[in-house]
């Protein structure tokens, strides 16, 4: 299983180019099955770094120092759950033929 974390768009003022947000996809990949979640992250007063001057290594970082161990692993586990439930042939997408 691979889970990959990136960091999608920022949110930002147009006034004073302050980052607020960070609009993330979790993506979980086993062969050809694939999941992908995606969320929204505010961030704390104290970012001040012009929108202009932001790096992908910035907001995967400031993701890393806004979100906590926890909820990450929650969510990565969560997302491989429902991987794991594809490939065991529990779920699966779709739509009726006469559809």
């Amino acid at each position: 299983m691979n889970s990959t974390w990136e960091i999608e768009d920022l949110k930002y003022n147009t006034s004073d180019g302050r980052v607020t947000h960070l609009l993330w996809k979790l993506t979980s990949t086993h062969g050809d099955v694939t999941e992908v979640r995606r969320g929204s992250t505010p961030l704390s007063g104290d970012v001040v770094v012009p929108f202009a001057l932001v790096t992908r290594a910035m907001a995967l970082t400031w993701l890393e120092s806004n979100i906590s161990t926890e909820v990450k692993d929650a969510l990565q586990a969560k997302l491989e759950a429902h991987v794991n439930a594809k490939l065991a042939g529990e779920t699966a997408v779709g739509t009726p033929n006469n559809w």
